[in-house]
C-alpha cells in the first residue's frame, strides 16, 4: 500500500510542474511530425520537426519553441526559410505575417 500511495504522490507532483509551463495562448499546437536518424558511426542524432500551429489571435505575429541542448541547421516557416533566435535554448521567430 504505501508503495501505491508514493506513486500517486510522485504522480501529483510530476503533474504540477509540467503545468508551470510558459503558455503561449495566441498559439495552438496542432500536429507534431517527428523523425529522427541515427547512425552506428557516432553519438549524433539527428531529426527533423514539422509542426501544424493555428493562430488564434490576429494580432500573433511570433512564436518559441525550446530546444535546449540542440543545435538547429536549417529552420523553415511555410517551406520558406526565415530568421530566427537562438538564446539559452529557446528559438524564436516571427511568421512571415500578422
Amino acid at each position: 500500500m504505501r508503495a501505491g500511495l508514493a506513486g500517486i504522490w510522485m504522480l501529483f507532483v510530476v503533474c504540477g510542474f509540467a503545468d508551470s509551463y510558459v503558455r503561449q495562448p495566441s498559439i495552438d499546437v496542432i500536429h507534431y511530425a517527428i523523425s529522427l536518424e541515427r547512425t552506428d558511426a557516432s553519438n549524433v542524432i539527428a531529426g527533423t520537426t514539422k509542426i501544424q500551429v493555428r493562430i488564434r489571435r490576429e494580432s500573433a505575429s511570433d512564436m518559441w519553441l525550446d530546444f535546449e541542448d540542440m543545435s538547429i541547421d536549417r529552420f523553415l516557416v511555410g517551406g520558406v526559410e526565415r530568421p530566427l533566435s537562438f538564446h539559452d535554448g529557446r528559438l524564436a521567430f516571427e511568421f512571415d505575417r500578422t
